[in-house]
């Protein structure tokens, strides 16, 4: 950048930085002054999960994750339900909701609720 003015190379320098220190101030902002817990947090990310459908698949996703693989979509398992899940059940799980209705054979079977496993997060 030799020969470029001092005060262009300033310009150019803040227009680069800081959007980035603006975007990582908010997010430590955010994250330093919300006063969920950790629990509720959890618990906000589920109430908007939205899945229907018989299971076509079963996975583990990227982050090693199971993955069952939907008519309607793919659906994340808490590790605390892995074992609970074949081929050609069924799920519903409708927003603004908790709770995940896992059927077999067209009969429900059980009804598993996030609230359970937000009973065990701990930090």
């Amino acid at each position: 950048m030799e020969g470029i003015d001092s005060k262009v190379k300033f310009f150019l320098y803040f227009m680069m930085f800081f959007p980035l220190v603006g975007l990582f101030g908010y997010v430590f902002w955010e994250s330093i002054t919300d006063d969920r817990t950790s629990s509720e947090i959890y618990l906000s990310y589920r109430v908007k999960i939205v899945c229907f459908g018989k299971v076509k698949s079963i996975h583990r996703g990227d982050r090693q994750v199971l993955v069952l693989n939907t008519s309607d979509g793919l659906f994340e398992v808490p590790f605390e339900w892995e074992d609970k899940f074949k081929l050609d059940d069924s799920i519903s799980k409708k927003k603004g909701e908790l709770t995940l209705e896992h059927y077999r054979s067209g009969t429900l079977i059980e009804m598993l609720d996030y609230n359970e496993i937000a009973k065990n997060i701990k930090y």
